[in-house]
């Protein structure tokens, strides 16, 4: 026999893993149901906007209502164009316009007021 050291047998490597799989595709979520499109419980903001909008026709709570009903009516819409499942986008749109003029009105209103009690001291 000779005196070299015979060479260690192979050592058995595990095959390489697979790839891991691509990550399932979510589902979309689903859109909004009949119920949603008339009252968009999952949007707030719109609904409360819509209200205050057709309520901002009463004089002089009509100037907080209305501005209020703006301001969460832009919030409803933003939300409603952000996540297509949330409906509310029609009662956002409404809140926004009735609130705007409830609170032109009001405004005109106070300053007719205004006037006029000005106008009577004279």
């Amino acid at each position: 026999m000779s005196d070299e050291n015979p060479s260690p047998p192979p050592i058995n490597t595990p095959p390489a893993a697979p790839p891991p799989a691509p990550p399932a595709r979510q589902p979309d979520p689903p859109g909004p149901t009949v119920i949603d499109t008339l009252i968009p419980a999952r949007n707030g903001n719109a609904l409360i906007s819509y209200y205050l909008g057709l309520f901002s026709i009463f004089p002089v709570l009509g100037l907080i209502m209305g501005a209020v009903a703006v301001r969460l009516g832009m919030k409803g819409l933003a939300a409603a164009k952000e996540n297509p499942s949330v409906a509310g986008g029609t009662h956002a749109k409404v809140g926004i316009g009735c609130g705007a003029i409830g609170f032109l009105f009001n405004l005109a209103f106070v300053a007719l007021i205004v006037a006029a009690i000005i106008g009577s001291q004279k």
